[in-house]
């Protein structure tokens, strides 16, 4: 698809003849009929939803705004463009994804599960949930905020950014902080109350380490 827009691009044709041929392309079958899907949504100046879940599509076009859901689940998408803006939901579960680009807002959920993600760029924005089970990132970027939930379970994420920030609950179970730190801080808490802490006194005390989480922590 890429080579085939640089030709249309070049050429200096216009959104709606770019459109038409590639239209017609796909009518020989050079086009399929994920690419021709994004390239509707496109030309159509729509701002709803935009499913692709399961389809051959292995890139994205510069440029592509989404005002609503963007769901590339079992896609080969690889790459996402570095001007890519999401009005709601971006789905990326079972993709090869591996990093995002900088600058990335995504109005609602973000959903990497099962993804290669190592690291999230610093500017990240989520206004909803952020779920990175399963993926084998290690680490948060600093000034990280989440509006919503934020789910680390099966990571090898052993620390958290003192300014972190989760409109909701965050999700620790499944990680080196639920193994680690948080078996000593029930621990230490044992010791200064002399006794066996209740659910809620443990609770209590591990929701002090994590001041800019607004939910429950869950262990």
């Amino acid at each position: 698809m890429k080579h085939i827009r640089k030709f249309i691009l070049e050429s200096k044709s216009t959104a709606e003849t770019e459109f038409e041929v590639l239209k017609s392309l796909h009518e020989l079958g050079l086009v399929d009929d994920a690419e021709l899907n994004v390239y509707t949504y496109i030309a159509s100046g729509s701002t709803g939803d935009l499913y692709l879940e399961g389809t051959p599509i292995a890139e994205l076009p510069a440029g592509l705004r989404v005002g609503g859901d963007l769901d590339l689940r079992d896609t080969q998408i690889a790459e996402l463009p570095a001007d890519l803006s999401v009005g709601r939901d971006l789905r990326l579960s079972g993709t090869p994804i591996a990093e995002l680009p900088a600058g990335l807002s995504v109005g609602r959920d973000l959903d990497l599960r099962g993804t290669q993600i190592t690291e999230l760029p610093a500017d990240l924005r989520v206004g909803g949930d952020l779920d990175l089970h399963g993926t084998p990132i290690a680490e948060l970027p600093a000034g990280l905020r989440v509006g919503g939930s934020l789910y680390l379970g099966g990571t090898q994420i052993a620390e958290l950014p003192a300014d972190l920030s989760v409109g909701r609950d965050l999700w620790l179970r499944g990680t080196p902080i639920a193994y680690q730190k948080i078996v000593r801080w029930i621990s230490q808490l044992r010791k200064e109350l002399g006794y066996v802490p209740t659910e809620k006194q443990i609770a209590d005390y591990i929701k002090k380490m994590f001041p800019g989480v607004k939910g429950n922590i869950i262990i």
